[in-house]
């Protein structure tokens, strides 16, 4: 045995160089698809339903999924030291730092709640996304203990640290600056209503024409006051429901400013107007899950919400019932009626701070979305499904989205954020939600009872990016 263990030793250690070597030699050779566009699969989370991406960390690299966050400044990886991934794994797989030899530790215990009993330590490593390589990505490596483990984070924005600590150029830029993608820009995607494995594509550097109909619209960033985030928000300017019985237009809070956010599972809409749509789909909203319910069956309603942005003349996205009527992850068995049907939730909830409201990965199952991180500019169509595939090129750094086109009279401020009332939380009649009375009539669907004298504190939704809670009804 005692020679052995140092064969063993040199074996290792060798190993270690020869991967290293293979990575950094990867990270310089790469010729990346069709002369600087990069495409990824995406896996779509089914324990908080956003989007993930695969990457490798460290050297020699350690499989991680990690959520894709579009609005958030830093990396974040879980680490494998955290007692709740020691005892129930992390969901996506969690980081060694010992096991990797280009980690390289910048803070330690940089900040620490104790509420949570969350250590953060902020640290530099090699990330793969694909078949390429970025050295020196700032990320911030958490020691989760008391409280469930999330999947973490992989930041497609601009990078830097809390405090205004400067951390590094963000995975993005260091791919363009290695001349791998041109610019920092991305598309995303979303296969129809699928999860795990194979819910559609993150392409950097192109669009991909066949993965939309019509023409792509192109939308202005309405606050770019904040230039360390890739928090760009652009004007909701409509939103209309319809059914075979009619159409009605939901006006509560209209226009305001909405983020696009990917790692999010629910869409979050000032509270008036999340009030009106889940009236107006036959939902109803239960205080202590904090999200409306509806049966399952719902999904196969013929109705739909059509969401305009920029203005009359702006594009529209038609978001299905299917895409609105979505499995509740959070909750660890399944919800049924008085009447046996399956319960689900309705991917809309509500929010008292005009700050978060956003859409989620539903919306995005409707639509094709491009992010041009540089011109501080968005692109929408909406979606078309298929497996077919037509790459267009950015022309360069810094080039506008190809084949994107303004619309006319472009609305690019408003008037107010929108506030949180509760005008619209009374009952009203929708000629759109005839239909969905009829249906859940033929369902004998029996609703749960509504929350009594509705107040912003119990309409205001609880969760966060799709926190998985157990929740009691």
């Amino acid at each position: 045995m005692k020679g052995v263990l140092p064969l063993l030793l040199a074996f290792a250690a060798l190993y270690r160089i020869a991967a290293n070597a293979k990575l950094q030699a990867l990270s310089a050779k790469i010729v990346p698809r069709a002369d600087g566009v990069v495409v990824l699969d995406l896996t779509r989370s089914t324990s908080v339903g956003g989007l993930m991406v695969d990457t490798k960390i460290g050297t020699p690299g350690q499989y991680v999924q990690l959520l894709i966050a579009t609005d958030v400044s830093h990396n974040r990886v879980p680490s494998t030291n955290g007692e709740k991934c020691l005892d129930e794994g992390c969901a996506g797989g969690a980081f060694n730092p010992a096991r990797s030899s280009t980690y390289r530790l910048l803070v330690e215990g940089y900040e620490e709640t104790t509420t949570t009993n969350l250590v953060m330590n902020l640290a530099t490593e090699t990330v793969t996304v694909g078949n390429l390589s970025a050295s020196n990505i700032t990320m911030i490596v958490t020691d989760v203990r008391e409280i469930q483990a999330r999947p973490g984070t992989i930041t497609l924005g601009y990078q830097a640290g809390p405090d205004n600590y400067q951390i590094g150029t963000g995975l993005l830029g260091s791919l363009v600056g290695n001349g791998l993608i041109r610019t920092q820009a991305f598309g995303i995607w979303v296969n129809d209503t699928a999860f795990g494995a194979n819910a559609g594509s993150l392409t950097l550097g192109a669009i991909d024409t066949e993965k939309y109909y019509g023409s792509l619209s192109l939308l202005t960033a309405v606050d770019t006051e904040e230039p360390l985030t890739g928090r760009f928000r652009v004007v909701l300017s409509s939103l209309t429901a319809t059914s075979s019985t009619g159409t009605d237009e939901l006006a509560s809070a209209i226009p305001f400013a909405i983020n696009f956010k990917p790692e999010a599972y629910f869409s979050m809409l000032p509270i008036d107007l999340a009030s009106e749509i889940w009236q107006v789909v036959g939902a109803t909203y239960n205080a202590s899950m904090h999200v409306a319910l509806t049966s399952c069956r719902m999904r196969d309603s013929q109705g739909h919400l059509t969401f305009g942005f920029g203005g009359p003349q702006g594009p529209r996205i038609t978001v299905a019932m299917r895409h609105l009527v979505v499995p509740i992850l959070f909750f660890p068995t399944n919800l049924t009626s008085t009447s046996g049907d399956d319960l689900c939730a309705i991917s809309v909830v509500s929010t008292g701070d005009s700050y978060e409201v956003r859409l989620g990965t539903s919306f995005l199952s409707a639509a094709y979305v491009v992010w041009d991180m540089y011109n501080k500019k968005i692109a929408v169509a909406q979606a078309r499904w298929t497996d077919e595939s037509n790459l267009v090129v950015f022309d360069g750094q810094a080039a506008p989205i190809p084949l994107a086109t303004s619309p006319p009279n472009e609305m690019t401020t408003v008037p107010q954020s929108p506030t949180a009332t509760l005008a619209a939380v009374t009952t009203k009649t929708y000629a759109a939600a005839a239909v969905v009375a009829a249906a859940k009539n033929a369902s004998r669907f029996k609703a749960l009872p509504l929350v009594e004298s509705p107040t912003l504190g119990n309409l205001v939704s609880k969760h966060g990016d799709g926190e998985k809670t157990s929740w009691k009804i």
